[in-house]
């Protein structure tokens, strides 16, 4: 059977099945092995296959020392399919294990299925105030950047138009781009229809 050392080489070797096959006869021979456990995890992952691996992180977060970076990665494989309640779940019990969960979650891709669901923003509201930080959030989302953001900065073409904060930018837009860009947006109160952005996006 392999040892941790080999199949700790092929996840480094990106063979990510290979690997998960390699610390998966590990973690059948010891069940206890908290690295085999998490790398089992971590490789099925990576190789795509996250219904094996649902499972395999919840094992990996039984072991104390990884319950905040597992829980955190089941977080992630629930969001990759379609499960939002139970990511949020599992991304509350990273918070509670002490998981920097504000360096990843706005960036992570494994995420991203997340980011239309309210309970996003309030969780990124929550992790604001806590930690007393600043986030760099990228967005097309003019409702979220208002209720999230205290600075907002609108980018054409890669060039900032307009720069403040947010309700004065939001409200009160100088900028013609800007100005257009809110213009846009459909409103349930306000029978005008929107008007549209002329031209085609820039390259």
């Amino acid at each position: 059977s392999a040892t941790l050392a080999e199949a700790q080489k092929l996840q480094q070797a990106g063979k990510w099945i290979p690997a998960a096959k390699a610390y998966g006869a590990i973690v059948k021979a010891q069940p206890d092995n908290a690295a085999a456990c998490f790398g089992y995890a971590y490789c099925l992952h990576m190789g795509g296959e996250y219904e094996k691996a649902i499972p395999a992180h919840k094992k990996a977060a039984t072991f104390d020392d990884l319950r905040g970076i597992a829980s955190y990665n089941l977080a992630c494989a629930y969001a990759l399919t379609d499960q939002p309640d139970q990511a949020f779940k599992a991304l509350a019990q990273a918070h509670e294990a002490g998981f920097e969960l504000a360096e990843h979650v706005a960036t992570d891709p494994d995420l991203e299925s997340l980011h239309d669901d309210p309970r996003f923003a309030r969780m990124l509201k929550k992790l604001k105030a806590e930690r007393r930080i600043s986030m760099l959030f990228i967005t097309h989302d003019l409702a979220l950047a208002s209720d999230l953001c205290d600075t907002v900065a609108v980018v054409y073409a890669g060039q900032v138009r307009e720069l403040g904060a947010a309700e004065q930018v939001l409200s009160r837009p100088a900028d013609p781009y800007t100005q257009r860009l809110l213009a846009s947006i459909p409103s349930l109160h306000d029978p005008t229809p929107p008007a549209f952005l002329p031209g085609a996006p820039p390259d």
